[in-house]
C-alpha cells in the first residue's frame, strides 16, 4: 500500500495535502484517511531533515566564515547541497583544519 502512495505522490506530483487527498479519493476512497496519515508523518520527516540540515550548514557557513573568512559561492553551493552526515564530518573537521582547504579535502573512511 505505501508504495501505491509513493506512485501516486509521483505521478501527480502530490506534494500537498490537497493534491494526494483529491488523487486518493479519485483511486482509493475508503483508504484516503489511512494514506493521508502515512503521507503526514513522511512529510513531518523530510521536513525535519531538511530543518536540521539547514541549521547544520548555516552553522558550518557560520563557523567557516569565522575562522577563515569570506567562503566562496561554490563552497555555499557544496555544502548547501551536502547530506547531514557530510555537514557532521565537516563540522567535526573544521575543529582541526588550518586551512578552508583542509575541511573540504576528501578523506578514507
Amino acid at each position: 500500500m505505501e508504495r501505491y502512495w509513493r506512485y501516486l505522490a509521483d505521478k501527480y506530483e502530490a506534494a500537498n495535502r490537497k493534491g494526494l487527498s483529491l488523487a486518493l479519493r479519485r483511486t482509493m476512497p475508503d483508504k484516503e484517511e489511512h494514506m493521508m496519515s502515512i503521507a503526514a508523518k513522511e512529510w513531518l520527516a523530510e521536513g525535519r531533515a531538511e530543518g536540521e540540515a539547514r541549521g547544520k550548514a548555516a552553522t558550518l557557513t557560520r563557523q567557516l566564515e569565522k575562522k577563515f573568512g569570506e567562503i566562496s559561492a561554490r563552497q555555499v553551493e557544496t555544502i548547501s547541497k551536502a547530506s547531514i552526515e557530510q555537514l557532521d564530518e565537516w563540522l567535526d573537521v573544521i575543529l582541526d583544519a588550518k586551512t578552508l582547504d583542509e575541511v573540504f579535502a576528501p578523506r578514507a573512511h
